[in-house]
């Protein structure tokens, strides 16, 4: 359900001549967070899948806005479901659909050239904090928030960020238990 997103963040990052110098930190930053095991050969099929996306042509397209449409409609229907809200109109679903395909890019492009930023002045002033260790857990944290705002309608703006909240803390606590299963177990 993440490729469609992943694919047109690094669809669209990878034109951009200034981002190429952030595209490895961001690439290990979201493998290391949403991948917890075998990042290497995962990042090898994305790789060889971005060289190869420019001959995707109009069906490779289409199969891709088909598949993040089922996807976004699966999510909807699970959250109204949650939520007990009525399920929106069409042209309501497309919006909401185009506004996180839209968002999600532009959020994961400026969150790390922000944070690529505010590392350079932690190590120019020589503060021993390393901001990319808790990166991944916002990142996560603003994308719970973004897909929870466009989903719901009714719903506070404090509300949304401790639901997101909980549920990025949840996602970062399962993902290091798996983490620790797999490297306990080996």
């Amino acid at each position: 359900s993440l490729i469609p997103i992943l694919f047109v963040c690094f669809s669209v990052f990878t034109q951009i001549s200034s981002f190429k110098a952030y595209y490895e930190k961001a690439k290990q930053v979201i493998f290391a967070f949403l991948i917890p095991t075998q990042q290497d050969v995962v990042a090898t099929y994305i790789d060889t899948f971005l060289k190869n996306s420019v001959n995707l042509g109009i069906v490779g397209l289409i199969a891709m806005a088909f598949t993040s449409l089922a996807f976004f409609s699966g999510y909807d229907f699970v959250i109204n479901r949650i939520t007990k809200n009525e399920p929106k109109g069409l042209w309501q679903s497309i919006s909401s659909y185009w506004t996180l395909l839209t968002l999600v890019p532009l959020g994961l492009g400026l969150s790390f050239y922000i944070s690529g930023f505010i590392q350079q002045a932690l190590d120019d002033y020589k503060i021993g904090f390393n901001f990319f260790e808790i990166l991944p857990f916002v990142i996560i944290w603003g994308l719970f928030f973004i897909s929870y705002s466009s989903s719901v309608h009714k719903g506070t703006l404090k509300s949304l960020a401790l639901v997101s909240f909980g549920a990025g803390a949840i996602w970062y606590i399962g993902k290091n238990l798996f983490v620790y299963y797999v490297v306990y177990n080996k």
